[in-house]
């Protein structure tokens, strides 16, 4: 069988009414070399059914059913050790690629040789206030024109960046790049032993992402690559406390690794908000679950970040409760 160009990694999980149209959006590309490896990650309404009817229609299409554990990053490391593909895409099954996205992919790399990730814009639709907006969301925020500030070298539309440079913007600033929009070379994925940290909730797209930029070519294409639902029943709409911990552990993770000597001072101010608030739901969270020697760490984390009165309110309560219980 003849090697694919793209490998699309979709990963699924009860979206019988949805994942239909995902894979649509792949047959439908103008570059026909690609290959679509579905993970079920244990889906009960049909999503399997589904899935398995589509790649029996189509001989590009592999399907594969696990156990149940809730972890997009186990399902994505699962489509990772099966894919063929020179470039690597990944697909959530509620998800869609816009037309052109693999033929404008290929050009940009054709373009960038050196570079070993792309990503572009995308766009949230589902919600009215998504549906409002006009174009891209990195676009519509203006990030775009960020990123093209940081270019190494002109080529045509695409924006050629260093992965090192651009690190501070998008974990300083606006985190522009997640599985939707991106794409990466197998080869670095391999020769890097690359893998999503399965025992993250949330973030762990942020996380692959960084470590994938590290000390490597980076490309931006303004174009639209992805249409992103929003639901307001997903994991990232209404996290558990491990949820909102994964987010403020991979952040601080990620702000250590900036050269905070190169990021202006109100992107830095913004980040240390961005800590002390994923760390302050972190808190509240494990509180109403009971986890009250949780919250406190978590208070604590939020407090050094941002000390406000509320973050010390909600750690004394949390202290004063156990000592109720005692």
């Amino acid at each position: 069988m003849q090697t694919p160009y793209t490998s699309v990694i979709l990963i699924s999980y009860q979206q019988r009414d949805l994942v239909a149209d995902a894979v649509r959006s792949v047959q439908e590309q103008d570059d026909p070399s690609w290959e679509i490896i579905a993970v079920d990650d244990g889906s009960t309404d049909g999503t399997l059914a589904v899935l398995q009817e589509l790649a029996a229609k189509d001989a590009r299409i592999r399907v594969i059913a696990k156990d149940n554990t809730r972890l997009p990053s186990i399902s994505r490391n699962v489509g990772l050790a099966a894919a063929r593909g020179e470039i690597v895409s990944f697909l959530d099954a509620d998800d869609k690629y816009t037309p052109g996205r693999f033929s404008r992919i290929r050009r940009a790399f054709d373009a960038c040789p050196d570079a070993s990730v792309l990503f572009g814009d995308y766009k949230p639709y589902g919600l009215p206030k998504w549906d409002a907006i006009d174009g891209g969301y990195l676009a519509h925020l203006g990030h775009a024109f960020g990123y093209s500030l940081l270019s190494t070298h002109p080529q045509g539309t695409e924006v050629c960046l260093n992965g090192r440079a651009l690190l501070p913007l998008l974990v300083c600033e606006f985190f522009g790049a997640f599985t939707l929009n991106v794409a990466i070379r197998r080869s670095v994925i391999e020769q890097r032993r690359l893998r999503f940290d399965e025992t993250l909730l949330m973030a762990e797209d942020h996380d692959f992402i960084v470590r994938a930029l590290e000390d490597g070519q980076c490309i931006f294409v303004p174009e639209v690559l992805g249409l992103w639902l929003r639901q307001p029943s997903t994991i990232s709409s209404a996290p558990p406390a491990k949820g909102h911990r994964d987010a403020y552990e991979v952040l601080r993770r990620h702000f250590n690794r900036v050269d905070t000597r190169t990021v202006p001072r109100p992107a830095l101010r913004l980040t240390r908000h961005r800590l002390a608030e994923h760390a302050f739901e972190w808190g509240y969270a494990a509180s109403r679950l009971g986890q009250f020697a949780e919250a406190r760490r978590a208070y604590r984390e939020s407090f050094r970040f941002r000390p406000r009165v509320r973050t010390l309110v909600s750690y004394l309560k949390a202290l004063l409760h156990v000592s109720r219980v005692r």
